[in-house]
């Protein structure tokens, strides 16, 4: 596919059938972070499409608005068209044309650096140090070592910000820069008390994992400073 078209299929939410397992997954990603959702749907190895189809995320975002409003909802496709039927109405949206990038090309297979981490102390954690850090993309490094993490933060002005965690970690001492902005979105969405991370190198996306968040996945990029 072509530049302009990988640019603006990225901007819709792409869908994909696992018939044999009777999935239907979700993939969304900005070029910085990507997220992946599975979920069970009854009957989707029924539905009339084989392959995936990307709508736009303003559609995804009605779809969302509808599902939240009913108990069950039915999907379909028709002629390049997303059908949600409710009990007392019907939605259509047009599919984006283009062909999503290969997003399992882009999710490490393995990771020897793992950290688990309570997620609401990380939470706290990372807007606490993130405070001094006036602009858009926030750089916190996170300092790794066995069964600490230490978050620090820097501005030329104000100066900087550290916090200790306790946290379990196997794998080499290891510094690497994330946007807080970007783990806090993963983890404000997450259900389990517990995130797993597992950290490549400097120029590996980190994987976010949780056991009570089954079908989730969350890859972000390091910051290189």
């Amino acid at each position: 596919t072509s530049k302009e078209e990988s640019h603006f299929v990225l901007g819709g939410i792409y869908f994909e059938p696992i018939k044999d397992e009777s999935i239907l997954r979700a993939v969304a990603s900005d070029g910085h972070r990507l997220v992946k959702l599975d979920r069970e749907i009854i009957g989707i190895e029924n539905v009339n499409f084989n392959e995936g189809f990307i709508i736009g995320r303003k559609a995804a975002k009605q779809i969302e608005d509808i599902a939240e409003e009913e108990l069950i909802v039915k999907l379909g496709y028709i002629n390049n068209y997303v059908v949600i039927w409710t009990s007392n109405s019907v939605f259509f949206a047009r599919t984006i044309e283009g062909t999503y990038p290969d997003y399992r090309s882009v999710i490490p297979s393995h990771y020897e650096n793992i950290l688990k981490v309570d997620r609401k102390l990380l939470i706290d954690a990372l807007k606490r140090v993130s405070l001094i850090i006036p602009e858009r993309f926030k750089p916190v490094t996170f300092d790794l070592k066995p069964n600490e993490i230490t978050l620090i933060s820097q501005e030329v002005e104000l100066g900087k910000a550290q916090i200790k965690l306790s946290a379990i970690y196997e794998g080499k001492p290891l510094t690497v820069n994330y946007n807080a902005d970007y783990i806090l979105d993963a983890l404000e969405v997450m259900n389990s008390e517990e995130v797993e991370i597992q950290i490549g190198e400097e120029r590996t996306p980190a994987l976010i994992t949780g056991t009570r968040d089954e079908g989730f996945l969350y890859l972000v990029m390091p910051m290189v400073l």
